[in-house]
């Protein structure tokens, strides 16, 4: 099975690769965002120097990003609900405020995971975008 594996691969790169010699030389950027361990951190932390984070901040953001960026892609890399307001809410406005700023995958993390499939039936469902689990072993 493996060695089917490489030999499509080398097939694939022999049949694609000249395709190169037609391409435009045209300089492309894509702008890539993510956020991680956010645990439910909706409304933001207030120190003596000011405030950090929370959803609004993350969404004014991404929408800059979203407008000066040709291509832009956000992430969250794991760890997104936790805390009392997960518990009390069930990811409910994390999922919501999420869609608000339209990332473009979330990925699992250990919080999640945790979760059960319950916990994480109650909100996934919600998700205007995809869900992937790339960071399990089994």
């Amino acid at each position: 099975m493996l060695k089917s594996k490489y030999i499509l691969i080398v097939v694939a790169t022999v049949f694609l690769a000249p395709l190169s010699l037609f391409a435009e030389n045209v300089e492309r950027s894509i702008t890539f965002a993510f956020t991680s361990n956010f645990f439910s951190q909706i409304l933001p932390i207030e120190t003596d120097t000011g405030s950090f984070g929370g959803s609004a901040k993350i969404v004014r953001a991404v929408r800059e990003l979203r407008q000066t960026s040709e291509r832009f892609i956000l992430f969250d890399t794991g760890n997104h609900f936790g805390g009392n307001i997960y518990r009390r809410w069930h990811g409910a406005p994390e999922i919501e405020l999420a869609n608000i700023a339209r990332y473009d995958a979330m990925l699992l993390g250990e919080e999640e995971l945790a979760m059960g499939e319950d916990r994480f039936d109650r909100w996934a469902h919600r998700a205007a975008f995809p869900i992937v689990l790339s960071n399990l072993i089994a």
